[in-house]
């Protein structure tokens, strides 16, 4: 028999709804069993006192998330304070902070590349974007490993080029204001590294890390 999938669940926006989030975590896991991983891109903090009081229930032991959660980095200015570095570390029991930017293995030989914060499109770039150096501190060791044969996930908090084009009706996002959906574009310098691509189960029958991702709304 092949290896059992992983089952992962992933999670969009949180903004500071943590315990809504798990309370659905929850109600899923009673209903279709234990999943594996929860992913979550975007903000997962929220700048409201009552989000940053929330939050203090998880760092203090008063709360604990439900499954091993994996979050990117600050996506917006205001959420910055809550990442000590840019490595990655445990925030809080169960709640891990992956890094500006990198690989993942799972124990189970999983691996997720993942880019922390929005495109940059300012020199400097701020502490909650990335540049085209992150892009490609994060591809090149990869594609110049000749056993490298793809990842099995990649997270970002950056729309993909087009997204738009499958949704119902085009809508801005209230928190990206500035941002039109036709102009919404994954990292510029990403088509310079197509075998950096991510393996997918009903692509690569052989990939060895197979998972069933279930998306979640808040």
């Amino acid at each position: 028999m092949g290896e059992k999938p992983l089952k992962i669940l992933a999670c969009g926006d949180v903004e500071g709804r943590i315990t809504a989030v798990f309370n659905r975590v929850r109600t899923i896991q009673k209903k279709s069993g234990q999943f594996d991983l929860l992913l979550c891109v975007g903000n997962f903090f929220g700048s409201s006192p009552g989000a940053q009081a929330e939050w203090q229930e998880y760092t203090s032991g008063a709360k604990k998330a439900p499954i091993h959660t994996y979050i990117l980095g600050a996506a917006s200015q205001e959420t910055i304070r809550f990442f000590p570095s840019a490595d990655g570390c445990e925030l809080a029991d169960n709640i891990t902070y992956l890094g500006r930017r990198g690989v993942f293995t799972g124990a189970s030989g999983l691996q997720i590349a993942y880019v922390s914060g929005r495109e940059g499109q300012q020199d400097p770039t701020p502490a909650h974007c990335f540049s085209p150096n992150d892009l490609t501190q994060l591809v090149e060791p990869l594609i110049s490993n000749n056993q490298f044969r793809g990842v099995d996930i990649l997270l970002t908090s950056q729309w993909p080029r087009g997204v738009w084009q499958y949704a119902n009706s085009p809508v801005r996002h209230s928190n990206y204001p500035h941002q039109h959906p036709t102009t919404l574009n994954y990292p510029s310098s990403a088509p310079n590294y197509p075998s950096s691509a991510p393996n997918y189960p009903h692509q690569h029958p052989t990939t060895p890390h197979q998972h069933l991702t279930t998306l979640i709304s808040t």
